[in-house]
C-alpha cells in the first residue's frame, strides 16, 4: 500500500503488479468490507461520562468508518464526540441515560448538537461537522392517527401532529387530540367542529382561555385588541390589571369592572366615595344612561329585586315613564308632565296636573305624619291625630 493516506477513510490501495497470489483476500478485506462499513456500517459506541475519540484504522474497520454512530452510556453533562476531519456522511443517534446532549464534532470545529433521544444526520466537510437536513424543501408524512400521531417525538410517539381529514391538521398530546385547525383555517381548542374562526370548548372549570399580562402593571400590555377593518387602527381593547377587568376604545380607559365586581363607566367605582355595585359619569345630558326597550308591556322596563325575590319597575311606553311593584303600575309620569298615582289617563289637554285615583281609607295615622288621598272623588286630609279634613268635594 501507499506509505502515505488519510487514517480510517482509506481503502486499500495496491500498486501495479503488486500482491500477486493475495489479490481477492486484499480486496475483500481492504475495499469491499471497509465499503460496506461505511456505506451501511454500525458502529456501538459506549461513553463513559467523557469526551469521547472515535477509533480510527488505517486499511481495518474502526469506529469513525461506519455511517451509523449509536451513543450509548450514562452523562452527568452534555460531552463531545470526536470525529476525524476527513469528509464523511453520519446519523447520529443519542441513546444514552441522564438526558445529556452530544455534540458531534471534529477537533478544532463547533459540530451540531445531538439531543438526548435524538437521531441526525451530519457530515463532515473535511473541517467541521454541518447538519446534512437543512436543505430539504419539503417533508411528506403519512396521514397518522391520535395516538399515533404522523410527527411525533422520541419516548413521546402519542404526542405530535396528524391529518385526521383532507387539509386538515389535528394535534394531539397523551394519545387525546387537543386542538384541530380545518380547511377553512378555524381553529378548534377542545372541539374537532369549531364553530368560528377560533372555538374554544369548555369541558371542565379548568378549561377555558386565560391571556396574562407582564409582571409590571401595565394597564394596556398583554391585553385582548380589537382592530378595525384597516389593520392599523385599535378600536377597542380588553386587559387586566390590579385594578379589575378594564374595557377601552383607543388606547383610553372607557369602563371597569373591580375585584368586588363593581362597574364603572366613565369612572374607576368608588371614585367619588360612593359603594354603589355600577357608577356611571359623564358631563352633559348626552354622558349618562340611555336604554332602549323594544318590547311592549311589561318588556319595556328595568326590573328591580331585593334578595328575597320581590319586584319593582321602572317601565316606558311611547307616552309615559311608570313605576310599579310586582306587576302591577302604581305611578307615572306622562309626556305632558302629569303626575299619576294610580291613575293612566289625565283628561283632554290637562298638562302639569296631578291625578289620584280612589284610595283605600286610612284607619290609622303614624305619629308625625299627615295623609292625602282621594276618596270616593274627594280629595282629603287626615291628620296624626285621626281627624279628617275634606279639601276638595268630589
Amino acid at each position: 500500500m501507499p506509505s502515505t493516506y488519510t487514517p480510517s477513510l482509506r481503502l486499500t490501495l495496491p500498486a501495479t503488479n503488486e500482491l500477486g497470489g493475495t489479490w481477492g483476500a486484499t480486496v475483500n478485506t481492504g475495499i469491499t468490507t471497509l465499503t460496506e462499513t461505511a456505506i451501511a456500517g454500525t458502529a456501538a459506541v459506549a461513553m463513559t461520562d467523557a469526551d469521547y475519540t472515535l477509533t480510527t484504522a488505517n486499511g481495518t474497520t474502526d469506529q469513525a468508518r461506519n455511517m451509523f454512530i449509536t451513543l450509548t452510556g450514562t452523562l452527568t453533562v452534555s460531552r463531545n464526540v470526536i470525529c476525524p476531519s476527513v469528509s464523511k456522511l453520519y446519523v447520529v443517534t443519542n441513546s444514552t441515560t441522564g438526558s445529556q446532549s452530544i455534540v458531534f464534532k471534529t477537533s478544532a470545529g463547533a459540530g451540531i448538537t445531538v439531543a438526548n433521544g435524538q437521531r441526525k444526520m451530519l457530515y463532515c466537510n473535511g473541517t467541521d461537522v454541518l447538519d446534512a437536513t437543512t436543505g430539504f424543501t419539503s417533508i411528506l408524512f403519512d396521514a397518522g392517527t391520535v395516538s399515533a400521531p404522523s410527527i411525533s417525538f422520541v419516548g413521546s410517539t402519542n404526542t405530535g401532529f396528524w391529518r385526521p381529514a383532507v387539509s386538515t391538521v389535528a394535534l394531539s398530546t397523551a394519545g387525546s387530540e387537543r386542538l384541530r385547525v380545518t380547511s377553512a383555517g378555524s381553529v378548534g381548542i377542545a372541539t374537532t367542529a369549531p364553530a368560528r374562526a377560533l372555538h374554544v370548548a369548555n369541558l371542565s372549570p379548568s378549561t377555558g382561555i386565560r391571556i396574562s399580562g407582564p409582571t409590571s402593571d401595565n394597564a394596556w400590555a398583554g391585553g385582548v385588541e380589537f382592530y378595525s377593518d384597516n389593520g392599523t387602527t385599535v378600536t377597542s381593547s380588553i386587559t387586566a390589571s390590579t385594578g379589575g377587568i378594564l374595557f377601552g376604545y383607543g388606547g383610553s380607559e372607557r369602563m371597569r369592572i373591580d375585584a368586588s365586581g363593581n362597574l364603572g363607566v366613565g369612572a374607576v367605582p368608588g371614585a367619588y366615595g360612593e359603594s354603589a355595585k355600577v357608577l356611571v359619569n359623564g358631563t352633559g345630558k348626552t354622558n349618562g344612561i340611555y336604554i332602549n326597550f323594544n318590547g311592549t308591556g311589561a318588556d319595556r322596563q328595568i326590573a328591580l329585586a331585593n334578595g328575597n325575590g320581590a319586584v319593582g319597575f321602572v317601565g316606558t311606553d311611547n307616552t309615559a315613564l311608570t313605576f310599579g311593584t310586582g306587576v302591577t303600575e302604581r305611578l307615572r309620569i306622562d309626556i305632558s308632565g302629569n303626575l299619576g298615582l294610580g291613575v293612566t289617563a289625565f283628561g283632554t289637554s290637562a298638562a302639569k296636573v296631578i291625578g289620584m285615583a280612589n284610595a283605600t281609607a286610612p284607619t290609622t295615622s303614624p305619629a308625625g305624619m299627615g295623609q292625602l288621598y282621594v276618596e270616593a272623588g274627594a280629595l282629603k286630609f287626615r291628620g296624626s291625630s285621626g281627624t279628617i279634613t275634606t279639601i276638595a268635594p268630589a
